[in-house]
């Protein structure tokens, strides 16, 4: 099993400043930290014949945190 590092995934940010075409540039210098937060949302279904509920994944609230430091 191979380690996959940080570095090997590049993380691009929408620099739009209007709502129509997306402008996405890579986030490299000046990005200090960036965490991803997947947050699975599930539904929960409990049938007469089972001791237990099933959780299905349904969607994912995805958000990721960044500091970064200002560069002119």
């Amino acid at each position: 099993m191979t380690v996959r590092l940080r570095t090997m995934e590049a993380d691009y940010l929408n620099v739009s400043t209007t709502s129509g075409t997306p402008k996405y540039a890579f986030m490299g210098v000046g990005f200090t930290k960036a965490d991803e937060s997947p947050s699975a949302k599930t539904t929960s279904k409990q049938y007469i014949n089972q001791k237990s509920a099933v959780q299905t994944i349904t969607s994912y609230d995805w958000k990721m945190a960044v500091e970064a430091d200002q560069i002119k």
